[in-house]
């Protein structure tokens, strides 16, 4: 469900509003926002490009696992995008975290028990995170989601394609 939702949005704006119609992608691919000159007046990241910067996870330290207090009856569980936001890599934020914080669903035993999305680019030059000589694009974005059960003691690994940019 993770890799399909960065995979579906993965021309999504994070943190703005897809309804600006001043917003347009570059000859690179990139999402600008213009000026009334057609200058480019700000830069924005795409989903795969967040989730580089930004590893998502459930809970750090202490708080790795849900709160049983927190739990909530099945007839007090509301939907997954009750409060929805502008944009749609943030709700899916929080669909995830929803779903995967909340323990209903993968049961967290104890601190070794993770749930972790991380994004890493590959490319043949100096500006991405790994550097690959036979890819050929700008970047090449590879997800991995873990997730840690039974005390650590199962692993589950997700690879895939999350996104890339050609090179012009």
């Amino acid at each position: 469900m993770i890799a399909e939702d960065i995979i579906g949005h993965k021309n999504t704006i994070y943190g703005e509003s897809s309804d600006d119609e001043n917003i347009t992608f570059n000859n690179v691919g990139k999402p600008v926002k213009l000026d009334g000159d057609g200058e480019v007046e700000k830069e924005y990241q795409k989903f795969a490009e967040h989730l580089k910067d930004n590893e998502w996870n459930v809970g750090t330290g202490e708080n790795i696992c849900a709160n049983k207090s927190d739990y909530k009856r099945a007839d007090d569980i509301n939907s997954l995008y009750e409060d929805e936001n502008k944009d749609a890599p943030t709700n899916k934020e929080n669909k995830w975290k929803e779903i995967f914080g909340s323990d209903r669903y993968l049961k967290c035993k104890s601190k070794k028990d993770i749930k972790t999305v991380k994004v890493f680019q590959i490319c043949r030059w100096n500006h991405c995170d790994y550097k690959n000589e036979s890819v050929y694009d700008d970047g090449l974005f590879i997800g991995r989601v873990q997730i840690n059960m039974n005390g650590g003691k199962k692993r589950r690994f997700l690879y895939f394609t999350a996104d890339y940019q050609l090179k012009k």
